[in-house]
C-alpha cells in the first residue's frame, strides 16, 4: 500500500474505488433532496419511519417485457463482453420520501394544520349542542370553552303601589245658568241666585211642618256642571203643595226645566184652588174629582211652560228633559185628602203610624238604575198627568216624602229601606247603615228647630256608586207620633 493510498483512504469502504461507492453516492445524492424540502414537515414529525431505518433487501430486477428481450439477445449473443451495465448493476435511486408517502398522507403546513384543529373544536361544539344528553363529552382540558359563572337571579319586581281612593274634586261652573237663547225671550230666567245645596223649612199648619234640602251631586261637581235637581212647595189656608223634580244629566239644560216644572206647577194649583167654587169642595165626591183634575192641570202647565220655553228659544224640548213628582195635601173643615201625580223615576213614600209604609206612585223606571222611560217634556208626559193617586184616611198618616233617584238608588229598594230613611230621621244617625260608606253623626231631624240645616246635613252620606244630585221634600206631625 502506498503512503498516498493510507493518507486518502483509498480502501475504506464506499470511497471511489470501492463497489459500494455508487451506491453512497445514491444515498447521499437523495440526502440533498430531502434537506431541500426540509421547509415542510418531516416524516420524523409526522411519526413515519423512512425505508432506510428497515434492514436492507435485496432488489430483484424487474424482469423486461418479452419483446424487449428479444431485441437485446443479439446484442449479448454477438458480444463478447457483458454490457456495462450487466458488469457492474448500481441499485436504483431511492425516490425522495416525499414521493414514497404521497399515497400515505399529506404534507401541511403549520397554518394548515392549525386550521384543521379549529375546524375539528368546531365539530365537536356542534355535536354537544346536538347531543340531547346532559353529560358532557370527555375532551381536552385545554380544549374546554370558558366557564361562565352562573347568572344571578333577577331581583323580584316590588309589589304594586296600592289603589288609591278615588277622590273627587269640587269645580265652579263657569257658563251661565240660563242659556243665551233662553234668557233673551225670558229674562226672569237669567238668574243669579244659583246655589249648589239649599235646604228649605216651613210650619204650614198647627200640625204639619215642611222640611226640604236639594244637594249637588259629587259627579256634578267633578263634571263641572250645576245642580240638575230642583224643588218646590206652596201653601194657603187649605192646602200644601210639594213638588221635586230630577233633570236629565244627557240634557244640556235639563237644570232649567226641572226649576221651571216645579214652580208652575206649584202656583198653577195654587191658582185653581183660589178660584175653585167652594160649594163644589164641600161634597166628598165632586171634591176629589176636583182636586184631582187640579192636580192634572197643574202638572200640564208646568210642562207645557218647559216646552214654550224650548220653542221659543229655538232650542228642541229634549234639551230641558226633567221627572216631576207632585203631592197636594188638601184639608179644609176638618177634611183631609192626599193626592199625588208622577212622571218619571224617583219616589213617594207615606209612613203610617203602626210602621208600615204606603208607596204613593208608580215610577216609569227602566230595565237598568238610572234609566228612565218617560220625562215631563215627552209626548207621553202629557198623558201621565191624567194619572192621579188618592190617599184620604190621613189619621193614619205620620210622615211622608217624596225625593228624586239620587235618595232612591241609594236606598233601593225603597218600598222596604224607606223605614230606615225614617228612622234616622227621628232619632238620628249613631253609625252608618249596612252597605254605606259614611254617615255623619247627627241627632235626629225631626227634633231640631233648624230642621232644614239637619236635612242638609243627612244628604251628605257616601255610599259607593251613589253620587248623584239628591232632592227630598218631607212633611211630617208635630210632634211625631211613631217612636223607634
Amino acid at each position: 500500500m502506498s503512503l498516498k493510498q493510507w493518507f486518502f483512504g483509498s480502501e475504506r469502504p464506499g470511497g471511489e474505488d470501492s463497489p459500494e461507492g455508487g451506491s453512497q453516492s445514491a444515498k447521499n445524492t437523495g440526502s440533498s433532496e430531502d434537506q431541500e424540502q426540509s421547509q415542510f414537515l418531516t416524516p420524523e414529525q409526522l411519526g413515519i419511519k423512512r425505508p432506510e431505518d428497515d434492514p436492507p433487501k435485496e432488489e430483484k430486477p424487474e424482469p423486461k417485457p418479452a419483446g424487449e428481450q428479444k431485441a437485446d439477445a443479439p446484442k449479448a449473443m454477438n458480444s463478447d463482453k457483458p454490457p456495462e451495465d450487466e458488469k457492474k448493476p448500481e441499485a436504483a435511486p431511492r425516490p425522495p420520501p416525499a414521493e414514497i408517502e404521497v399515497e400515505h398522507t399529506q404534507i401541511l403546513t403549520k397554518e394548515e394544520m392549525l386550521g384543521l384543529k379549529s375546524a375539528d373544536e368546531d365539530r365537536k361544539k356542534e355535536e354537544a349542542a346536538k347531543d340531547s344528553s346532559n353529560q358532557p363529552e370527555k375532551s381536552d382540558p385545554t380544549d374546554q370553552p370558558e366557564k361562565k359563572e352562573p347568572e344571578k337571579p333577577a331581583a323580584p319586581a316590588p309589589p304594586p303601589a296600592p289603589l288609591k281612593a278615588a277622590t273627587w274634586k269640587t269645580e265652579p261652573v263657569k257658563e251661565r245658568w240660563c242659556p243665551p237663547e233662553t234668557a233673551k225671550e225670558f229674562p226672569e230666567l237669567d238668574r243669579d241666585d244659583y246655589q249648589d245645596h239649599i235646604y228649605v223649612e216651613r210650619i204650614v199648619s198647627e200640625q204639619w211642618r215642611v222640611i226640604g234640602g236639594s244637594r249637588r251631586g259629587r259627579k256634578q261637581a267633578f263634571d263641572n256642571r250645576f245642580r240638575e235637581d230642583a224643588m218646590a212647595f206652596g201653601h194657603n189656608d187649605h192646602a200644601t203643595v210639594l213638588v221635586v223634580a230630577d233633570g236629565a244629566g244627557s240634557s244640556k239644560y235639563s237644570r232649567v226645566g226641572s226649576h221651571v216644572a216645579v214652580h208652575e206647577t206649584v202656583a198653577h194649583f195654587l191658582k185653581l184652588l183660589k178660584e175653585a167654587d167652594a160649594e163644589k169642595l164641600k161634597d166628598k165626591e165632586s171634591r176629589s174629582k176636583l182636586l184631582k183634575e187640579f192636580v192634572t192641570k197643574a202638572v200640564q202647565a208646568g210642562r207645557g211652560k218647559v216646552v214654550n220655553i224650548a220653542e221659543k228659544s229655538k232650542l228642541s224640548p229634549k234639551e230641558f228633559r226633567a221627572t216631576l213628582l207632585t203631592v197636594v195635601h188638601y184639608h179644609r173643615d176638618g177634611e183631609e185628602l192626599l193626592l199625588s201625580n208622577q212622571v218619571g223615576d224617583g219616589a213617594i213614600s207615606l209612613l203610617l203610624k203602626d210602621k208600615t209604609l204606603k208607596k204613593f206612585g208608580d215610577a216609569d223606571s227602566g230595565a237598568f238604575s238610572g234609566e228612565v222611560s218617560c220625562f215631563l217634556t215627552d209626548s207621553e208626559g202629557q198623558k201621565k198627568a191624567e194619572t192621579v193617586n188618592e190617599f184620604d184616611e190621613l189619621d193614619k198618616l205620620d210622615a211622608l216624602f217624596l225625593c228624586s233617584d239620587g235618595i232612591e238608588d241609594a236606598f233601593y229598594p225603597i218600598d222596604k229601606k224607606a223605614l230606615d230613611i225614617y228612622k234616622q230621621w227621628m232619632t238620628g244617625v249613631d253609625k252608618p247603615l249596612d252597605h254605606f260608606k259614611d254617615q255623619p253623626k247627627q241627632p235626629g231631624v225631626f227634633d231640631q228647630e233648624a230642621a232644614g240645616w239637619a236635612l242638609a246635613q243627612w244628604l251628605e252620606f257616601e255610599k259607593r256608586g251613589e253620587n248623584d244630585d239628591r232632592t227630598v221634600l218631607l212633611m211630617h206631625r208635630r210632634p211625631p207620633s211613631v217612636q223607634f
